[in-house]
């Protein structure tokens, strides 16, 4: 179930990616498939789980940005996982329209932390529009997340019973646990982001505990078209900027 080559990371002229399968954290475990982009380092390294649009739509972790993510995250010395939400690809179980979706991304991020290579303390989480709304979500409850960054976050995908416990407005009504809504947090967008609207989004930032930023990229829409290294670029360097300073 784990992937034996995940220990290559120390070794010279490995193989690049990794085909790897995991459960998703619930009772009723399905089995998801995820490439890990493989690194070289000595030591822990830092890591990242990164999440698909959404899968009505098309996404799946072959998705350019996504794809664009992780290579500029392992260029950076990050060990990247991307991976298919349930019921995508070969992985088992049936869209759940972001409620167990969430168990899967509990399950990227635990099968990560099992890894030896992986420094717990240094386990970033990043979305694009469908994926970043439910990161978003599992981001503000786990406080072993210590970054999120969220690409073209659709905002009309976000299930607010799931943030709002989380929001300054909604702080009173159902605490979170200690250090769960600390984490470092970046919210990137096109200025012309169809799902993402910079003023709709604004609007969401605005609620949410510190501390978090937020860019608006001159001339993207939502999908990134020919500016997928790009993008990229700016999430590799907003987590690894983090990673070198913990």
């Amino acid at each position: 179930m784990f992937c034996d080559r995940c220990n290559l990371v120390r070794v010279k002229n490995m193989v690049k990616q990794s085909s790897v399968t995991f459960p998703t954290a619930s009772s009723r475990a399905f089995l998801l498939e995820g490439v890990l982009h493989i690194v070289e380092g000595d030591g822990q390294l830092p890591a990242a789980v990164i999440c698909h649009p959404h899968p009505l739509g098309g996404g799946s972790m072959h998705n350019g940005v996504v794809v664009a993510i992780a290579r500029a995250l392992a260029s950076k010395g990050v060990l990247a996982l991307r991976f298919n939400f349930r019921g995508v690809g070969a992985s088992e179980g049936f869209h759940d329209n972001g409620r167990g979706e969430r168990n899967d991304v509990a399950g990227a991020l635990d099968w990560l932390l099992a890894q030896p290579a992986v420094d717990p303390r240094r386990v970033s989480l990043v979305g694009y529009s469908f994926g970043a709304c439910v990161g978003l979500a599992h981001a503000l409850a786990d406080p072993t997340v210590s970054a999120f960054a969220a690409v073209g976050l659709a905002v009309e995908f976000c299930n607010p019973d799931a943030i709002r416990p989380f929001t300054e407005r909604g702080q009173d009504l159902s605490p979170p646990a200690p250090g769960s809504r600390t984490c470092p947090k970046l919210f990137i967008t096109g200025e012309r982001d169809q799902l993402a609207p910079p003023g709709e989004l604004l609007e969401l930032v605005e609620r949410l505990p510190a501390p978090k930023s937020v860019q608006i990229f001159p001339g993207a829409d939502h999908f990134w078209w020919g500016s997928e290294r790009k993008v990229g670029e700016l999430v590799a360097d907003f987590i690894t900027g983090l990673a070198v300073n913990r």
